[in-house]
């Protein structure tokens, strides 16, 4: 028990030291509310600084045809147009050509917005982020555009590469996601600055890439020049390149992947195309370096007859000097690249002659001719290449020559084809990584001597259009978009199929090459308007081809393939951007980290994609009051936008837990007693009286009383008229205190050495405090106390 006490007075000793340090101020969440207005933010950054202003006075223009001006879907223009893919005719009802989109077309692809919230964008809310007006077209052949005016076009210059930030970037017209690619279309704009923020949701389109990354089990192998010799010898730094079977070769499945197109908007099957573009890189890389045959129906021999190859077999791309070859082998020790031209890693193998024959005219050259590396027996040549990604396949397994596929491949779809929902934008190319090196460590020393292997990935992409919901906080530290945060981007959720949203895509008989289709959010009323295919789903894969910059106002229609293109092909289209890693150190050790395997590999792609769309075009979508954010529709109102719930936050005072632990156990404890002892009182019998007989019995004073009988002392006139004591020793009875003080507690007892107690006898002049002496007699002790 003693110990019990002892620890409980440490404890509440603790307690009362530590408990008031766990007190501080802290911010928290307060009520959520609906704000009153949100105003425009403006971003300081390059992407801010860079961007045109938005006019609007400016419309959105649409021109049509490849080769010769063509009515549009659903536009104003008339005209008689005859094309068989081959030669095309147009005769104009009169000679000139509107390019302004109609109003009502523009409704109904913005129509299905009013089954989301306010913050969610239309194809027509998405403009260039630069822009400049077109030259007047003064051609007398053909109609007269526009009444000979100039309209307004993309002008693609980039502003600043994002690509190094791992994170959420908001910046002027767009949320940029650049974890995984994607961009979010919104005209920046927040609540009432608040000294200690505020949170809010909200519904963003978002257009993002989908990207497939297939692993061909092919290598480049090269070594660093370890002399000034070895480096005459090398091109761009690679001396002894080599082509290595890490089992493309060997382990090649001999089945064609032949394609049967089924639902594109359900499944676009980009792996199985990509695997496909791959296949036939390794067979036609096998066929040209004899490692294997085509089929010959003349001969009846099968292909894959026979099989030259065998695991990390290198096969050399330089001549016997070591002399690497001539040609497009696009790879560096401090770069990585991306191609849409299959079988380049072979050019400059099929030799080199000083001979050149013109017409009748020969001409010799002063340099020494090379022998084809390999022999090429069955004359595989660009056309065969170029089917991969083109409209046209060389069937090798069952020699049937140059045939059509409406399928195509790899892309899917070619510019004989119907823009319509079903052919999508898509890209397809080779991706040879970042290079590592074979020993293994992660060193970005290019030591000489050292070697080093490029990882060979074929790699399908498309994009799709979806709704995502992003959480945005205001931090209140300043009013431009450095105090805006994006706190989370999730894909949005639907409980039913009903609430998703319901896309429509032009269904035209316009081909590809002719133009690219509208798509947009629509209403199931209004869609019926239109020449419409839709589709209810949370996403869409944008319909399309080949955009083109600089020659019609529909960036939303066109930016997509624009940036794809680019992507593929970045070394000639990014205006002076690096994205290969060779002029940036930091961004080639990305590179290399992504490059290990297919699927991180595809992220490169789709990162470059974000950044090039980024620097391409912005959103005028706000909530702020419409001439605010600028907005570009030919139907803008001044009218307040809906704001959503916004939760402001502010200071209070708040207590770390950990603190009150001692405090938490005393009161513990505390509860413990006080329960033991309700449990006793009701279910012991440890009732008051019960325990003030206890208290009476073990008192000392009636202990003395008790014992000592009548040897005590008593006082005169100690009579109580209520109570009459029972007799002698009666002292330790049940006697109430008050008549015990009256009676027996008025004896006097003295302890001493001599006995436990001793009789007071009287001296005269004894007053307590006086100064008489007190005389003692022994009380007998014969218990021997």
């Amino acid at each position: 028990m003693s110990f019990f006490e002892t620890f409980m007075l440490v404890l509440i000793a603790v307690a009362a030291v530590v408990t008031p340090l766990g007190l501080y101020e802290g911010i928290v969440a307060g009520p959520t509310s609906t704000a009153p207005a949100f105003h425009y933010i403006k971003d300081m950054s390059p992407m801010g600084y860079g961007t045109a202003p938005r006019d609007t006075n400016n419309t959105w223009s649409r021109l049509c045809g490849a080769f010769l001006l063509i009515p549009c879907p659903n536009d104003n223009n008339a005209a008689t147009v005859v094309d068989n893919l081959t030669t095309i005719s147009v005769d104009y009802q009169n000679d000139t050509y509107s390019s302004e989109v109609p109003k009502k077309v523009i409704d109904v692809f913005q129509s299905g917005l009013k089954n989301f919230n306010e913050s969610v964008s239309s194809v027509f809310d998405i403009q260039f982020r630069n822009y400049v007006g077109s030259e007047v077209d003064d051609n007398e052949e053909g109609p007269i555009i526009d009444n000979r005016t100039s309209r307004t076009v993309g002008n693609y210059q980039p502003l600043s590469s994002l690509l190094l930030n791992d994170a959420i970037v908001p910046v002027e017209g767009l949320i940029v996601d650049m974890k995984n690619g994607g961009i979010g279309f919104r005209n920046h704009s927040a609540p009432t600055r608040k000294p200690y923020g505020s949170t809010w949701s909200e519904d963003i389109l978002f257009v993002v890439p989908d990207t497939v990354c297939v692993d061909t089990n092919l290598t480049i192998d090269f070594v660093i020049p370890r002399t000034k010799s070895e480096g005459l010898k090398a091109r761009s730094g690679v001396y002894r390149p080599s082509l290595t079977d890490r089992g493309g070769f060997i382990n090649l499945n001999k089945t064609y992947p032949r394609w049967i197109v089924g639902d594109v908007q359900q499944n676009p099957e980009l792996w199985y195309r990509a695997y496909r573009a791959a296949w036939l890189s390794n067979a036609y890389s096998m066929a040209y370096m004899n490692v294997t045959n085509f089929a010959n129906e003349t001969t009846g021999v099968k292909a894959f007859a026979y099989l030259n190859s065998e695991m990390n077999k290198n096969f050399p791309l330089y001549y016997p000097d070591n002399e690497t070859a001539t040609g497009g082998l696009s790879i560096s020790p401090q770069m990585f690249s991306i191609s849409t031209i299959f079988g380049s890693h072979l050019d400059g193998t099929e030799g080199l002659s000083n001979i050149s024959t013109v017409g009748n005219q020969t001409t010799e050259y002063d340099f020494e001719s090379k022998l084809p590396i390999y022999p090429n027996p069955f004359g595989v040549n660009s056309t065969q290449w170029s089917s991969i990604g083109e409209h046209w396949v060389y069937d090798i397994i069952n020699i049937l020559s140059l045939i059509h596929i409406p399928d195509t491949l790899c892309r899917g779809q070619g510019g004989g084809d119907l823009a319509n929902i079903t052919n999508i934008v898509s890209k397809c190319g080779v991706l040879n990584g970042a290079p590592i090196r074979n020993d293994g460590s992660t060193s970005l020393m290019f030591d000489p001597g050292s070697e080093w292997s490029v990882s060979m990935y074929t790699c399908m992409s498309t994009v799709q259009a979806t709704i995502k919901t992003v959480s945005f906080r205001f931090n209140g530290t300043n009013d431009d978009l450095t105090g805006l945060e994006v706190v989370s981007l999730l894909d949005k959720t639907y409980p039913t199929e009903d609430p998703k949203p319901l896309w429509g895509v032009e269904n035209s008989e316009m081909y590809l090459k002719d133009g690219n289709p509208l798509w947009g959010l629509v209403s199931e009323e209004r869609s019926e308007s239109l020449n419409l295919s839709t589709v209810r789903k949370a996403s869409l894969y944008l319909p399309g081809r080949d955009g083109v910059m600089g020659w019609q106002n529909l960036p939303g229609v066109d930016f997509a393939s624009i940036a794809l293109d680019m992507a593929y092909n970045f070394a000639f289209t990014t205006k002076g951007v690096d994205y290969s890693g060779q002029s940036n150190l930091a961004m080639f050790r990305k590179w290399q980290e992504l490059s290990k395997n297919p699927a991180t590999s595809a992220k490169i792609l789709n990162l470059i994609w974000t950044d090039i769309a980024a620097n391409m075009v912005v959103g005028t979508k706000s909530l702020a009051p419409h001439e605010n954010a600028k907005r570009k529709r030919d139907d803008a109102t001044g009218d307040a936008s809906t704001t959503p719930p916004v939760t402001n936050y502010t200071r209070r005072v708040k207590y770390h837990n950990a603190y009150g632990i001692p405090a938490f156990l005393a009161l513990v404890l505390i509860v413990a007693c006080f329960t033991s002892l309700i449990y006793f009182v009701l279910f012991s019998g440890a009732t008051p009286s019960t325990m003030r007989t206890f208290l009476q019995h073990t008192s000392a004073g009636r202990l003395l009383t008790s014992h000592a009988g009548n040897a005590g002392h008593a006082q005169p006139h100690t009579g109580y008229d209520g109570y009459t004591p029972r007799g002698e020793g009666d002292g330790y009875s049940d006697t109430p205190t008050k008549v015990w003080l009256k009676g027996a507690g008025q004896r006097r007892f003295t302890l001493g050495g001599e006995g436990w107690t001793k009789n007071v006898q009287d001296v005269p002049g004894y007053d307590r405090k006086g100064g008489a002496t007190a005389t003692y007699a022994p009380v007998p002790n014969p218990q021997g106390y």
